[in-house]
């Protein structure tokens, strides 16, 4: 493969990662403004508009592997991104909350088929090291495309709700660079498939819904709390929930530097960074807490993600990537769709019932992960 054509097919990977993992929380900052335009509507009901998304992707990230073996890579990560405009566009235009949310399922139905097909790509073209870089900047674009679509949102937000949806727009650009840059890889014969993915597979699955649990407590909440306790508008909000994904952005790039400089404690130094951002948030009474915290938040969550996917994928051959990857997406989309259910829970059983405690809750969730990393690594020394 000549270096242009490495170089193209790098970019149009990289212009679909924009718009993949952080789809549903593109609109995160409108959140206040969605609970005073359905006003009928509880708080609970609301926040579907954010990870009822995240559900439909579950099913159908389990199929895009036998729909890719049948259709071929390039034509279904078309398909997908297709139905990503219609289904992120239209909920500009609902006509009612139900059909908003009609939107929002089609919306995640394209990125059930975006996701793992865009990580998939990685195996079809690079090996070794190359692999382990291109994970990296997948993150870092993952997290850089949430990054400035909260914020353009959160903007457009404070003229109104429906703008904030205009973001998904940009998934044209990634419709062209894939149609013109990405090759058709070969269609797989079914009987080529292995039968069973290996364990590690499901266990990384595992870790990355636990995850998504823990992080999605930031967009699902941060503009409640930032707005009902008068401390700035849906734009502050959106900053807040850029700084969250944004600083992904910079860990994704430096990934590799970072891995070999912290070795078997760079999980253990992610978790602690991570909770100690949830702690700040928690405790926040000024927007420099609220930022401060969503950055350290991000900055975790920035190591983690790209670590937890590079780990499946190099559990399988290239051939069974799209499948083992789309276990991952159905965890990662899990994990976000029963983020704000197991929090909730939590909180009303461990906290205050009177009081809202989202944020510490997550934070003892990664105290108590970081301890079970840091028993794993020294027991894993002792034994060497």
């Amino acid at each position: 493969m000549s270096m242009n054509k490495e170089r193209e097919i790098t970019i149009a990977i990289l212009s679909v990662s924009l718009i993949t993992v952080m789809a549903g929380a593109i609109v995160a900052p409108a959140m206040a403004s969605l609970s005073q335009f359905f006003s009928e509507q509880s708080a609970s009901v609301i926040k579907l508009v954010v990870t009822l998304p995240a559900l439909i992707v579950i099913p159908t990230a389990m199929a895009t592997g036998r729909l890719a073996d049948r259709l071929g890579r390039r034509k279904l990560l078309l398909i997908g991104l297709i139905l990503y405009l219609f289904g992120g566009l239209g909920g500009a235009f609902a006509s009612s909350f139900y059909v908003l949310l009609c939107f929002r399922a089609i919306l995640g139905l394209s990125v059930g088929l975006v996701m793992p097909l865009s990580t998939g790509l990685v195996s079809d073209f690079f090996h070794g090291e190359e692999a382990r870089q291109m994970m990296g900047w997948i993150s870092a674009a993952n997290h850089f495309g949430g990054m400035a679509a909260q914020v353009v949102s959160g903007a457009l937000a404070v003229m109104s709700w429906r703008y904030s949806f205009g973001v998904y727009g940009i998934a044209l650009v990634s419709l062209l660079f894939a149609a013109f840059w990405i090759p058709e890889t070969h269609k797989q014969d079914q009987k080529e498939q292995t039968t069973h993915l290996p364990l590690e597979t499901y266990c990384n699955a595992a870790f990355m819904l636990i995850l998504m649990v823990v992080f999605y407590t930031v967009p699902l909440n941060i503009s409640l709390l930032v707005e009902n306790s008068g401390m700035g508008s849906a734009t502050a909000s959106g900053l807040a929930c850029a700084l969250a994904t944004g600083a992904p952005f910079l860990v994704g790039i430096y990934f590799q530097s970072i891995t070999k400089r912290l070795g078997s404690y760079a999980v253990f130094t992610a978790l602690c960074v991570m909770g100690m951002g949830m702690f700040t948030v928690g405790e926040a009474n000024n927007l420099v807490m609220i930022f401060a915290g969503a950055f350290l938040v991000g900055t975790g969550e920035g190591y983690l993600f790209p670590h937890i996917m590079n780990a499946v994928r190099a559990t399988v051959p290239p051939k069974d990537s799209v499948r083992a990857l789309a276990v991952m997406s159905s965890m990662l989309y899990l994990g976000q769709f029963l983020s704000p259910i197991t929090i909730d829970a939590l909180d009303a059983l461990c906290f205050d019932p009177t009081t809202s405690q989202p944020f510490m809750v997550a934070w003892t969730l990664c105290a108590v992960a970081a301890a079970v990393s840091l028993g794993f690594t020294v027991k894993q020394k002792v034994r060497r």
